[in-house]
């Protein structure tokens, strides 16, 4: 109970502010808080940036389509080249 996981990052909500004796204590337990708050974030950030890594770059190579008849998957330059080259050919054989 009282704990949340963001992939392999855990943080544990303390339900109550616990009594200090001093403004010292009060003090290095805020900042024990916040250094740990700030681990978090930065476990957080990294992650994210990892994840956005795996993401293609944007252009033709973001859509893959496997074109009937030919082994390896082609990207949207290819796909579209393929396309009007079929075009052409059809164009080609009706106007004869």
């Amino acid at each position: 109970m009282n704990k949340y996981v963001h992939g392999d990052v855990k943080e544990t909500v303390t339900p109550e502010i616990p009594e200090f004796e001093t403004d010292a204590e009060f003090i290095n337990w805020a900042f024990q808080q916040q250094a740990e708050a700030l681990k978090n974030l930065a476990k957080r950030i990294e992650q994210m940036e990892m994840a956005l890594q795996r993401i293609p770059p944007p252009g033709a190579d973001m859509i893959k389509y496997k074109i009937p008849g030919q082994e390896e998957y082609s990207n949207l330059k290819e796909l579209l080249d393929n396309l009007f080259e079929r075009l052409n050919n059809l164009e080609e054989k009706i106007s004869k």
